[in-house]
């Protein structure tokens, strides 16, 4: 009867104390209000935004002049909400804080364009950054429009410069938002806004944002899931960053190339090896690439200039669609070894995010240059045919 008692004693100190456990966890609290106007008496639906995704925390129906109310609790003092009419796709993002109140006017049926925001000021920056980025996509659309049926090369060349300008203009317009907004939440979204489907920033180029951004809400905010999110993402990038920079160590001037062995468009091995004893060329390119034409057009010159008893020439396609493959050097007339590159090479000559690569090297297998522009390259590959 003892022993039955200890247990029962037991089980009730553990439930008491789960319960005070539970009674302890802070909880925040978030305001969410506003009036939408052709909702058809849809719900509107709010979702917690994870850095995996996203979970429903709760849902209203307005009433008849579109009026609506919410009250959300959670565990965290910074949340990101998604914020949607069920029946519509667009969706909107709030950053919120504690205690703050939220005011969304919008037509739910185009909520994207329409919505306006005041109570939250994180929120307001967020509305922000998508009409800005919605007016440079819009722009873009118009500069398309307006020239895609002319026919004049003048007139072609200015559509692109001002396409080129507009994407310049999203990306320094992004990253001064992320770093006016780098102490919060608002910032750290701005980290992966999009432009027609792609990312603004670069994760390479604008490295230095992620780490910006992640350092400054750490010191405000570093409990928070979204921060401790990209802390992993900046680490992860960095030992990224040490092997590649340990591989072009490897793959530097003054260095021998590495070894390639790979079957040519005939079905014949090979080996960068074998044929040496006189300069090679070695191209990673990419047919869809337009860096890659332009280096194609000067390895096409350099083969007309010099002799091919006395230069070799190997280009290695990172394409995954052979016959396009094929097609491009059949039409482009680029006569010289072709072949597909094998996946171990990606990392070994860092081509994730490098096409076009060139390697010219000399009689002996070492690397001479290295990226040469294509208008430089016929003058560095001429030097060295005339040395002994």
């Amino acid at each position: 009867m003892k022993k039955h008692n200890r247990i029962l004693f037991s089980l009730f100190f553990v439930l008491v104390f789960a319960l005070a456990c539970e009674h302890d966890e802070p909880k925040y609290s978030y305001f969410i209000e506003g009036q939408l106007s052709a909702t058809n008496n849809d719900w509107v639906i709010v979702q917690k935004l994870l850095p995996t995704g996203a979970i429903g925390v709760d849902s209203v129906q307005p009433d008849e002049r579109g009026n609506f109310s919410l009250e959300i609790e959670t565990s965290d003092s910074n949340e990101l909400f998604v914020l949607f009419v069920k029946k519509y796709p667009w969706r909107i993002t709030l950053a919120m804080q504690n205690d703050e109140k939220a005011i969304i006017n919008a037509d739910a049926q185009y909520l994207h364009q329409t919505y306006s925001v005041s109570g939250s000021p994180r929120s307001q920056q967020l509305r922000k950054l998508a009409h800005s980025i919605e007016s440079f996509s819009n722009y873009a659309d118009s500069i398309y429009f307006l020239f895609r049926n002319s026919s004049s090369d003048s007139l072609q060349h200015l559509s692109d410069s001002l396409l080129i300008q507009n994407q310049k203009d999203v990306h320094q317009f992004v990253r001064q938002f992320c770093i006016e907004n780098k102490n919060n939440l608002a910032g750290l979204v701005g980290l992966y806004s999009r432009y027609n489907n792609q990312l603004v920033l670069d994760y390479d180029a604008d490295f230095d944002l992620f780490e910006t951004v992640w350092k400054s809400n750490s010191q405000t905010l570093g409990e928070n899931v979204h921060v401790q999110s990209l802390g992993e993402f900046v680490e992860e990038r960095r030992q990224i960053e040490i092997v590649r920079q340990e591989t072009e160590n490897n793959i530097a001037l003054g260095k021998k190339l590495p070894t390639l062995i790979l079957p040519i468009q005939d079905g014949k091995i090979i080996n960068t090896d074998s044929i040496g004893g006189k300069p090679l060329i070695v191209a990673f390119w990419k047919s869809t690439n337009k860096d890659s034409w332009k280096l194609n057009e000067a390895l096409k010159e350099i083969r007309k200039t010099h002799n091919t008893n006395k230069l070799n020439i190997v280009s290695v396609s990172t394409d995954n669609d052979k016959v396009q493959w094929s097609n491009t050097i059949r039409l482009d007339n680029l006569e010289w070894f072709h072949a597909l590159c094998d996946p171990n090479y990606y990392q070994l000559f860092n081509l994730e995010n490098h096409i076009p690569r060139v390697f010219v090297v000399d009689r002996q297998g070492i690397i001479i240059s290295k990226d040469a522009h294509p208008d430089s390259l016929s003058t560095i590959v001429t030097r060295l045919m005339v040395e002994p």
